[in-house]
């Protein structure tokens, strides 16, 4: 069954029990109520009644004028139910008033301890007790059935016009309720349908699908986590895309270098000698570092880099680093300084990998700083962390360029171009490390002009 379904049977179901709850409990209550005034009525009617029984055991001081003549009690029945009289307090009780409720009821006569006096056997059922009372003293009681339920002509189409009523406004409650219930569901329903209907689309590829989301329910909330979701579905799509072309573009190079270079041997243009041998080694050397990266992000990705974690001195890993690439630096007329490696500093953290990210900013470096520049390196402790700042001379990168350095394949041709055969992976790679190490990566302009990288590990 449909939600809407499910929604409407389920409202309707509950306004008909409240409807029928309603009119179960104004039925009783009607009944209760009415019947409580049928009971004082009876009681005003047997006033004239107790009045004048008062009158007789004053004149007696005993009932055995009610024992010795039990016509006695009939004819006072009669006369007190047929003629009005006026009590004490001269207030009118309806002079030749007609009884109300039809024939008189059965009366019993009881004497002050509520015994019968006039012979009949007292009902087990509840009676309506009314004292007669000489002198402010209680003498005797008249005990009447109480009624149940309505009695009387009268009393009775009043109530069945109630009950008529109540049975008129349950109908029209009925029909608003089936209405309410429809254009609840339908309303319940509607925004759900509008997401189902995105995630149809989603799934069938279309990721720049967006849903309205107006609404600050939970519905609302569905429909944004979804949009989020086909945002970075889109996201992964155009990555995906960018990457397969920038892959493609950065494998076309070397091997279309190589490819030229070796149809120019073949063809006789340029001789097999020890310079075009060297020059076909570069090329290949380039595409064996394009590949070792790609396969050493690809593997950070999807988490298969193993990390042997044990506690390292990165203070000695990075001397060691520096003091064994000291020719390059040299070879490219860099001045190296290196501040905070005096004493021993000692991290938790995979030493293979770390020298890794020590040769990738390294190498980052060489490839894009000018002769003639600087590298500064610097170790320092900040709270709970080591952090690593590398800043190298010009040229720098321009403020949009920063956050998008570490960024896969990415570099700024501007000024970082690739006649230094970078991949465009090694800042990829080292934040990667970094991460897998509960670290982060940062870049920033340098005092100098140039870039800077600061790593920060934790202690």
């Amino acid at each position: 069954m449909r939600l809407r379904n499910q929604l409407f049977l389920m409202f309707l179901l509950f306004s008909m029990l409240l409807i029928a709850l309603m009119a179960g409990i104004n039925s009783w209550s009607f009944d209760r109520g009415f019947s409580n005034f049928v009971a004082k009525n009876e009681k005003r009617r047997m006033l004239p009644v107790l009045d004048e029984l008062s009158e007789h055991f004053a004149a007696n001081q005993s009932w055995d004028w009610i024992r010795d003549n039990p016509r006695a009690m009939r004819e006072i029945l009669r006369s007190g139910l047929r003629d009005g009289r006026r009590d004490k307090r001269g207030e009118s009780r309806g002079q030749k008033d007609r009884p109300l409720g039809g024939p008189p009821p059965r009366i019993l006569l009881l004497d002050e301890n509520k015994q019968s006096i006039d012979g009949l056997t007292i009902p087990n059922k509840k009676l309506i007790l009314l004292p007669i009372t000489v002198e402010e003293k209680i003498v005797g009681y008249l005990g009447t059935r109480e009624p149940k339920g309505v009695t009387g002509e009268i009393e009775q189409v009043f109530s069945q016009q109630q009950k008529r009523s109540y049975a008129y406004a349950a109908v029209a409650m009925s029909i608003l309720s089936i209405l309410l219930a429809n254009f609840l569901a339908s309303r319940i329903v509607k925004p759900i349908l509008k997401v189902n209907k995105a995630v149809e689309n989603i799934t069938a590829g279309e990721y720049q699908h967006r849903i309205d989301t107006g609404s600050r329910d939970e519905i609302g909330d569905l429909s944004r986590n979804i949009n989020q979701m086909a945002l970075t579905l889109e996201k992964n799509l155009n990555t995906r895309q960018q990457w397969t072309a920038e892959i493609s573009h950065e494998l076309r190079t070397p091997v279309a270098v190589l490819q030229g270079e070796l149809e120019s041997i073949q063809d006789g243009v340029t001789p097999l000698n020890e310079q075009a041998i060297a020059s076909l080694h570069a090329e290949s050397m380039r595409l064996s570092r394009l590949i070792n990266d790609l396969h050493d992000l690809s593997l950070s990705d999807l988490g298969a880099l193993n990390y042997k974690m044990e506690s390292i001195d990165i203070a000695a890993l990075l001397k060691k680093r520096l003091r064994e690439n000291k020719a390059l630096v040299a070879k490219r007329g860099l001045t190296l300084s290196l501040q905070g490696s005096d004493s021993p500093v000692i991290i938790r953290g995979d030493a293979q990998r770390l020298v890794q990210l020590v040769d990738n900013l390294l190498q980052n470096s060489l490839r894009y700083t000018d002769a003639g520049g600087s590298l500064d390196i610097s170790l320092k402790q900040e709270a709970e962390f080591i952090v690593l700042d590398w800043a190298d001379s010009s040229p720098g990168v321009t403020d949009d360029q920063l956050p998008r350095l570490f960024d896969s394949l990415y570099r700024t041709d501007e000024s970082r171009n690739r006649s230094g055969g970078g991949s465009g992976l090694g800042l990829t790679v080292v934040a990667k490390i970094a991460e897998a190490h509960n670290g982060r990566v940062a870049a920033y302009h340098s005092a100098s002009g140039g870039l800077g990288v600061s790593v920060h590990l934790p202690v």
